[in-house]
């Protein structure tokens, strides 16, 4: 099965693929968002030309758990895209991908330029070891 990762902005979309096995997320090239319709219209096109199973959107809550304006605004991209899509949609917290991934990034232009998709990467690598966790204690 392959999984989605999905750091979603208003300016651009990170964008981060399991492997097949779900041991590793890959973050990808980001998209530049183009309104909430628009962008779930490429994403479904991505998750049928990827062959795409599960999508885990990143839920950008506030330090102290809450939702707020970005939050929000992510659930209302989740609402457009189930309407083009009947792949499961996962929310799962990325409270702090983007400074992470910043600070992973500091030296490096190029990878400043993907900072989006690499927390996606984080925050899908994140999820895929949690599940990972989660079926070693149902042994």
């Amino acid at each position: 099965m392959t999984i989605l990762g999905i750091d979603y902005g208003e300016k651009r979309i990170g964008i981060s693929i399991s492997d097949p096995k779900n041991v590793i997320s890959l973050p990808q090239e980001p998209i530049i968002s183009k309104g909430i319709k628009k962008d779930s219209f490429t994403i479904s096109k991505l998750i049928k030309d990827k062959n795409i199973e599960l999508v885990v959107l990143g839920l950008p809550l506030t330090l102290d758990g809450s939702y707020g304006f970005q939050a929000k605004f992510t659930e209302n991209f989740e609402k457009e895209l189930k309407k083009q899509t009947l792949k499961p949609i996962i929310k799962f917290d990325e409270r702090l991908t983007t400074k992470q991934a910043k600070n992973e990034s500091k030296n490096s232009k190029k990878a400043n330029s993907k900072i989006d998709s690499i927390a996606a990467s984080i925050m899908l690598q994140a999820y895929l070891d949690s599940n990972r966790m989660r079926n070693q204690k149902d042994d």
